[in-house]
């Protein structure tokens, strides 16, 4: 599934990846708000190489206004740790507080999609092909803004690789069920189910 490079792309610097995503997501959602012009069921899509990716890391950052805002977000890696997510994405907790589902594009032939955000119906950035490192190299870059025609292209590319990508199960860290059996009552046997790897399965992704 190879992809040409979207027109008017520019250069931006390894250094400078995530500050820039980050504000650009920032005004998205700003101007969602003002516009109303959110994605169906207000659900930011993400393609990223691994959770370590710019984009990824820039949305954990915001977190708490993606929580606020009300939006949850759907998730496609093409390198990904199942067992062990970094950044927590498939593991419930206070690190990332909004509700995601994350699948793991584990065919190499998608290896040749790119980096992308669909953050609303005309919003949309879109990176480098997954199979370049986006922390340690320069790479060409859109961000586009009031682009309904290219946003829909990066929705239609989202769906066809989610179709093919493989669901992640969300897991509930021992903490976060400490915390859950202390406020439910009768939940003993949440505590008594085997955790796996310092977590348990407690819920798995919509699909």
């Amino acid at each position: 599934m190879r992809q040409q490079s979207p027109v008017g792309m520019t250069v931006v610097k390894s250094s400078e990846k995530q500050e820039k995503i980050r504000n650009f997501i920032l005004q998205a959602i700003a101007a969602s708000y003002r516009n109303g012009d959110t994605v169906a069921n207000g659900t930011l899509l993400l393609i990223a190489r691994s959770a370590e990716s710019p984009v990824a890391q820039a949305l954990v950052s915001l977190g708490a206004e993606i929580a606020e805002a009300g939006l949850a977000i759907r998730a496609i890696f093409s390198d990904i740790d199942a067992e062990g997510t970094s950044a927590g994405w498939t593991v419930n907790g206070m690190a990332i507080p909004f509700p995601r589902d994350v699948r793991w594009a584990k065919n190499l032939r998608l290896s040749d999609a790119h980096e992308q955000l669909v953050l609303s119906n005309v919003t949309c950035w879109v990176g480098d092909c997954m199979r370049r490192d986006p922390s340690k190299v320069d790479a060409f870059e859109l961000h586009a803004s009031e682009q309904p025609e290219t946003t829909r292209f990066a929705s239609v590319s989202f769906e066809r690789i989610w179709a093919h990508a493989e669901p992640l199960a969300i897991r509930t860290s021992q903490r976060g069920l400490d915390t859950l059996a202390a406020s439910i009552p009768e939940a003993g046997q949440i505590a008594s189910l085997t955790p796996a790897d310092g977590a348990q399965v407690v819920a798995s992704t919509r699909h």
